[in-house]
């Protein structure tokens, strides 16, 4: 019998107008804010090497371990730092900067 109330009360709380309005709400939001980054950004992300364009002043590498837990080359490394190089030798970035791939645990 206690359990039947609190069941019930669990029930009308996640099916209350206001809560499933917020959900929607949260969502839309979310998804909204995506869309409009995705847009506004995409003039500036660049795919291949001959599509960026010379002068651009800084390159990010994101950070990514060496290797797969397995103890293999992780190819994501490997061809990152091969793009990086290629831009910076080629003209097209001044400056790279590396994130950090968090493998040591503080």
């Amino acid at each position: 019998m206690k359990y039947q109330s609190l069941f019930i009360q669990l029930k009308n709380l996640l099916f209350n107008k206001w809560v499933i309005g917020l959900f929607v709400a949260v969502v839309v939001f979310i998804v909204v804010s995506n869309i409009i980054i995705i847009q506004s950004t995409q003039q500036d992300i660049y795919t291949t090497i001959s599509e960026t364009p010379s002068g651009k002043r800084v390159a990010l590498i994101l950070g990514t371990s060496k290797y797969t837990t397995q103890g293999t080359a992780n190819l994501f490394f490997k061809y990152r730092i091969a793009a990086a190089a290629d831009l910076y030798d080629l003209g097209k970035v001044d400056h790279i900067i590396v994130s950090g791939d968090n493998a040591l645990k503080e």
